[in-house]
């Protein structure tokens, strides 16, 4: 059975809570990416779209409180629709809750929950798991979480209607665990939210991501990726966003 998938610009319709966020920076590391799967592509609302699933390897910082920095993390992506391998500016929103948007903060139960499934760390998912989490995540953020269990062939993205060869990287083991992920989105555990530039902090670049602040630490000195890397060998080129996610 064919089950949906992917990322595109896409509306959070939450409100801002009142709740004060903390103004930081998010730059990719080298590697870019950890677990998960490149090359899958889908459609959303018919638009073709596609890209790399899983987790990604950036550094955190704090600007308004620097005590507060989380330094390399484990991040998923939120409403990703550009990538630029620059540092990107972002609003904090820790915990996520306080963005205001419940479908969001379901999301980022699921990604808490799991990192303590698994020994309270991200980085211990094989290639599998991350992948059935990053979908987990954007069916939650994209059609809600009113299913019993997620469903990839229907809503906002879809794998199934592609006729891709990246439709058989959704196999058997990658449902199982997106099923059992999927039970965690109402079990409120802590996230953290970071809105970026993209969505109109400052400019139309960067993409929007999620972490736990418990469970999503890197323990290595990462190097920062070179703006002559580029993301080619990823696939994480999608279209821009418009307008702010509020």
């Amino acid at each position: 059975m064919f089950r949906k998938v992917l990322i595109l610009p896409f509306a959070l319709c939450g409100v801002m809570s009142a709740n004060a966020f903390d103004i930081g920076t998010i730059t990719f590391d080298n590697p870019p990416t950890g677990s998960g799967v490149n090359g899958f592509r889908g459609t959303v609302n018919g638009v073709s779209v596609g890209g790399f699933a899983g987790l990604l390897n950036v550094t955190e910082t704090d600007l308004t409180n620097p005590g507060n920095s989380l330094g390399p993390i484990f991040t998923l992506c939120a409403e990703l629709t550009s990538t630029d391998l620059i540092v990107t500016p972002v609003e904090i929103f820790d915990p996520t809750s306080t963005f205001g948007n419940p479908d969001l903060t379901a999301a980022g139960n699921i990604m808490a929950n799991v990192a303590g499934l698994f020994g309270g760390s991200l980085a211990t998912l094989n290639n599998d798991q991350a992948f059935a989490l990053q979908l987990d995540v954007w069916e939650a953020i994209y059609d809600g979480t009113s299913e019993a269990a997620p469903e990839f062939s229907t809503g906002h993205f879809q794998t199934g209607n592609t006729k891709s060869a990246a439709d058989n990287l959704i196999t058997a083991a990658v449902l199982a665990d997106a099923d059992q992920f999927w039970a965690f989105r109402n079990e409120a555990l802590d996230s953290i939210f970071f809105e970026a530039a993209g969505s109109g902090v400052t400019d139309t670049r960067g993409q929007n991501m999620l972490t736990v602040r418990s469970g999503g630490r890197r323990i290595f000195t990462p190097e920062p990726v070179s703006m002559s890397l580029g993301f080619a060998g990823i696939g994480l080129f999608l279209r821009r966003r418009k307008g702010k996610l509020r």
